[in-house]
């Protein structure tokens, strides 16, 4: 549950990240980061090699090979305001989409603990909403449009993996946009 939003802004080094990440992603962490959340995050991981990303699975950090953390081609429109807004092609370029997440707790501390991802997760439902953008969150691995409560959606994960008798992975600082409609 969110009280007050603080509007934060991003830093130098997550400025870099959101430069190799797709624009819809870009727009909905940087509104939850300005609008809706009542902690500070950083981004620390944007773009992955296919190395990085075997390394990962291998040590068991990650899942799966198929990342959205290894950048994809992306076309990249702009709109042209004073062209009556038509659109132009600027190119094509490689892009990530996905972001890893560092959360800062009221005194400015970095901080791995779940209420202040949950807290953020809250704010990127709110933005993934509003923007009607598919956002895809680690802690339960849904699109956060169609998710009504963080706490529950994380408890409903866990509990239908182990009922599947697996084990649930929980990557509570990870969110991409959603494979089915970005490939």
């Amino acid at each position: 549950m969110l009280v007050k939003a603080q509007n934060f802004s991003w830093g130098a080094g997550s400025k870099k990240h959101n430069a190799q990440t797709h624009p819809d992603f870009v727009k909905v962490s940087t509104d939850a980061l300005t609008k809706y959340t009542v902690f500070d995050a950083g981004i620390i991981c944007s773009v992955r090699t296919k190395a990085e990303q075997a390394e990962l699975v291998r040590t068991g950090a990650s899942q799966t090979m198929a990342s959205s953390h290894i950048p994809k081609l992306v076309k990249v429109i702009r709109t042209n305001m004073a062209e009556s807004r038509k659109e132009r092609l600027l190119g094509k370029v490689k892009l990530s989409h996905a972001q890893d997440f560092i959360m800062f707790d009221e005194n400015g501390n970095k901080t791995w603990k779940a209420e202040y991802f949950y807290a953020f997760a809250e704010a990127m439902r709110i933005s993934a909403v509003k923007n009607d953008i598919p956002v895809v969150w680690g802690g339960c691995w849904k699109d956060l449009r169609t998710i009504t409560c963080i706490k529950s959606a994380v408890d409903n994960y866990v509990a239908r993996k182990r009922k599947q008798g697996k084990k649930p992975f929980l990557d509570l600082g990870h969110f991409h946009l959603a494979v089915s409609k970005y490939k």
